[in-house]
């Protein structure tokens, strides 16, 4: 495994995890909040 230097990594990479984080919130953790929500809702485990 080769080292990267800090130019590459913020060339390439850094970009890579910045809309990976944007994508997750933006998209998929509402959806699992919805999901959590509706399914506890639907089981009636949801309390007062």
């Amino acid at each position: 495994m080769c080292d990267i230097t800090e130019k590459e990594w913020n060339q390439k990479y850094l970009p890579f995890y910045h809309n990976f984080s944007k994508y997750m919130i933006n998209y998929i953790i509402p959806d699992v909040v919805a999901f959590y929500i509706a399914n506890s809702y639907s089981r009636k485990c949801l309390c007062d």
